[in-house]
């Protein structure tokens, strides 16, 4: 007995690209860029989408900040504790320094995994089929 009100199976994993892309959207308009990937695609692993979209949000979160203890010893706490938070400052400067390269870096990287995964996208359509 055949109704009018078979559901359809829902495409969990065209739901979520659908999701990841308008998390990139949004976040790319928020910095006031193109998003950095598409992650987006029918052939190749699920897992290959969600690692890029992972890799996309986590790609420029490098920066470290200070984090300084107080010193509880009277009259040279305050001394020491100037004296740390300059050395912190010191380090941190050529830590973030490293860290804006390694950003660009991911960001290389992650958009060359697109590209291939774009490539590949098309290759596996022209020729027919997710397993060939």
């Amino acid at each position: 007995m055949s109704t009018n009100n078979e559901r359809q199976p829902v495409q969990v994993e065209q739901i979520m690209q659908e999701i990841r892309g308008d998390i990139l959207r949004r976040r790319a308009q928020q910095q006031g860029k193109p998003p950095i990937v598409s992650a987006q695609g029918e052939r190749l692993s699920p897992d290959y989408y969600e690692h890029l979209h992972l890799g996309a949000l986590a790609h420029d979160q490098l920066i470290v900040e200070p984090l300084i203890t107080p010193v509880p010893i009277p009259i040279l706490g305050p001394i020491i504790q100037g004296l740390r938070a300059r050395l912190h400052q010191l380090v941190l400067y050529y830590t973030n320094q490293f860290a804006a390269s390694q950003q660009q870096v991911n960001a290389e990287l992650l958009q060359a995994t697109d590209q291939i995964g774009r490539q590949l996208e098309t290759d596996m359509s022209e020729h027919g089929g997710k397993d060939e």
